[in-house]
């Protein structure tokens, strides 16, 4: 993060002049150490970048990349998405860009060359992916093809049942050694519902409100729970009344 580019994305979206002074006097003279092996690094000053820690860093930087989102944001078609077009989506520095062929491709790595020269800033070509969902022809050499690419913690892949099988079964065994952990202690039910709702079942919630799972998984999903609860033996309890709320 260049300051200079900084201060004048800031007035650019109309900060008050005072707001930005006061940034300025908290960046001027800065300076940082590190903690490496329980020991503190002599300190450097910080010239560039925004301060590790700082709750107003994460602002900052989302505003320092804002004008590279809108001009993406103009540059390419986007995909329509329940009644409306998605075309980037930001999360700080993870951009994610929805195009529809090699000429918009091209424009977007224009763009990025062009925004980097200004705001000091540059793409990083090993870690930038592609993902195709159709037969068109291939994008820039520069940039790797993938046949999945991980966008906050979903996979995605250009089948949609391919998307939903790999991410429930990346799931599916993560609940599985997560019961493994607590299977060998000695607990009561009610130990084991508490246990499940809060340390098992909870690692559904994000990707569930996503993709919704299908029956296969559902069943598979209350089919180890049931087993972790009862220890393989006959159901004590009806599954309906097993799945009432405690008052």
């Amino acid at each position: 993060v260049d300051h200079d580019f900084l201060w004048s994305v800031l007035e650019k979206f109309n900060f008050p002049a005072v707001f930005i002074n006061c940034l300025k006097r908290l960046y001027k003279n800065a300076t940082s150490k590190v903690l490496f092996n329980g020991f503190l690094t002599n300190s450097f000053p910080i010239e560039t970048s925004v301060r590790q820690g700082c709750p107003l860093s994460m602002a900052l930087f989302c505003l320092y990349i804002e004008p590279l989102v809108r001009m993406l944001y103009d540059a390419v078609g986007g995909c329509l998405i329940s009644n409306y077009f998605v075309k980037v989506v930001a999360y700080a520095d993870d951009i994610n860009v929805l195009i529809r062929n090699n000429h918009e491709f091209d424009k977007v790595l224009e763009l990025v060359n062009y925004f980097s020269i200004y705001a000091k800033i540059r793409l990083n070509v090993v870690k930038s992916k592609f993902l195709r969902f159709n037969n068109c022809n291939s994008g820039p050499h520069m940039v790797k093809e993938v046949d999945n690419l991980e966008i906050l913690g979903i996979n995605l892949h250009s089948n949609y049942s391919l998307t939903i099988e790999s991410n429930y079964n990346k799931l599916i065994s993560k609940i599985k050694f997560s019961i493994a952990m607590h299977d060998r202690r000695n607990l009561n039910i009610f130990q084991k519902t508490v246990i499940l709702n809060v340390l098992v079942l909870s690692k559904l919630w994000y990707t569930a409100q996503i993709f919704p799972p299908n029956n296969k998984h559902i069943a598979q999903i209350r089919q180890i729970c049931f087993r972790f609860i009862w220890k393989g033996h006959f159901y004590s309890v009806s599954k309906d009344q097993l799945y009432l709320p405690v008052y």
